[in-house]
């Protein structure tokens, strides 16, 4: 090998193996962040940048600004807190909002009542020879053709295949051979 002016090649070596001792070395500077690869899977991923600036302090305020301030924003929320007391109270212990709960009539009971022996009846347990029924197994259902068309013919017709006439022929023949007709 030709050594490389000013040592570059080694450095170069120096960095791709000990990469992860010189990222640490400042971790400021290395930043988290979740990413995907390309099975679409979430992973950790770190990028490499500048430290992130710290949040600029302000000024010290005076201590009397300060404390005024707060006195201010505990009032604030005091009165808040006490404007929604007042409104629950006043609407009563109704549902959320301050609705009242309201009375039905006798026209909306009897309704109410309708719908729901309506969805009684949609809702009606079945019996164990009903759902049997309802639900028949691969070979309960053998046998129903549910197709409004005849079979389909996969018998070989071509040339060489002997036709429905012939074999009826020669049926005949046999019967008659066997029962000594011929």
């Amino acid at each position: 090998k030709k050594a490389a002016p000013w040592g570059v090649a080694p450095t170069f070596e120096w960095v791709a193996t000990n990469f992860a001792k010189l990222l640490m070395l400042d971790a400021e500077c290395v930043h988290p962040y979740e990413g995907c690869d390309e099975n679409d899977c979430s992973m950790r991923r770190y990028a490499i940048g500048p430290p992130a600036a710290a949040p600029e302090e302000e000024e010290e305020e005076s201590e009397e600004d300060s404390e005024d301030d707060e006195d201010a924003e505990t009032e604030a929320m005091r009165e808040r807190l006490a404007a929604l007391l007042q409104e629950v109270e006043h609407h009563g212990h109704g549902g959320y909002g301050g609705e009242e709960r309201k009375k039905l009539t006798p026209e909306e009971i009897e309704q109410k009542r309708k719908e729901a022996e309506e969805l009684g009846e949609k809702c009606r347990i079945l019996s164990k020879k009903e759902r049997g029924e309802l639900n028949k197994t691969r070979k309960e259902k053998a046998g129903h053709r549910l197709a409004k068309t005849g079979q389909k013919n996969r018998k070989y017709e071509g040339e060489g295949a002997t036709s429905k006439e012939d074999k009826k022929k020669k049926n005949k023949e046999n019967v008659k051979k066997r029962f000594g007709l011929s």
